[in-house]
């Protein structure tokens, strides 16, 4: 799953806000593992800034990650009631359903997302593998490329695309592929696994 979020270090201005204790927690209980945790933290981070889609949307990867789709898409609504356009909650709408076997809804709402957020290589990535789901190679393939396109060294692109090349029997692409995904991302030791 892309991430969903891209916490930059806080400023004061960030670190003063009320809920900011509580996403910090929650970011660290879902680096641990711990979902449960994540979900309350998150929670009460919402209610203690009601007008955060960020906040929202946060919360929605969590419901989502214990299988409570319909509350996290009536989160990421709540996000984009918040602030219309919002990319990480399309992100999380896609998500949502391409997890419920919706691929019609979540190509739309990739692109969607792609389209609010045109430098994040992310949806373009998580496009692709919808498309991929969908049996649509060479589409999902372009996505790849645009992603990367994006962000040279981005490791879902790479990896998206090494299978595919895979897939067609192009071997030596797929090593290369691999090799570049490796190299971006050394400590990922799945992609040692692929070479």
């Amino acid at each position: 799953e892309c991430r969903l979020s891209n916490h930059p270090p806080r400023t004061p201005a960030q670190a003063a806000r009320p809920g900011a204790g509580r996403i910090a927690l929650g970011l660290e209980a879902r680096r641990r593992g711990d979902r449960l945790a994540a979900l309350a933290q998150f929670e009460a981070a919402a209610a203690a800034e009601p007008a955060s889609p960020g906040i929202r949307t946060e919360l929605a990867a969590e419901l989502r990650a214990l299988g409570r789709h319909a509350e996290a898409e009536a989160a990421c609504a709540d996000a984009l009631r918040l602030r219309p356009g919002f990319a990480p909650a399309l992100l999380g709408l896609a998500l949502s359903a391409r997890q419920r076997g919706d691929h019609a809804g979540a190509l739309a709402r990739f692109e969607a997302a792609a389209a609010a957020d045109p430098a994040n290589p992310g949806p373009r990535a998580e496009l692709a593998a919808t498309l991929r789901d969908a049996g649509r190679s060479a589409d999902a393939e372009a996505a790849w490329q645009a992603a990367l396109a994006l962000r040279p060294g981005f490791v879902p692109a790479l990896v998206g695309l090494g299978l595919a090349a895979r897939r067609r029997g192009d071997h030596g692409t797929a090593l290369a592929r691999f090799e570049a995904a490796a190299a971006a991302d050394p400590a990922n030791p799945g992609l040692r696994a692929e070479l």
